[in-house]
């Protein structure tokens, strides 16, 4: 479920600040994930909260060994399934 695949990254990328510090783009990923995982538990989906995949997508790419990490493989999948289930 997508809920859960954004908490997930949501608590890794929180472990990950605790760990190494506020490196790269990882506050702004924490940001949109933490939008998007309020989106899910509101009302219907304004316009601009279907552009968070796109932005979460972009954000991971800026770093392209990110890209390619456990982490950063996960969070592309999730950008990719907002994208496709907020088409409408």
């Amino acid at each position: 479920m997508l809920a859960d695949m954004i908490q997930e990254c949501l608590d890794e990328c929180h472990q990950d600040v605790l760990k190494f510090g506020e490196h790269g783009m990882l506050l702004s990923i924490i940001s949109c994930l933490e939008q998007m995982a309020n989106a899910l538990t509101g009302g219907p989906m304004e316009s601009q909260n279907k552009r968070w995949g796109a932005g979460l997508g972009r954000l991971v790419l800026e770093d392209f060994n990110f890209s390619e990490s456990e982490l950063g493989t996960r969070l592309l999948k999730i950008a990719d399934t907002w994208s496709n289930e907020t088409k409408n």
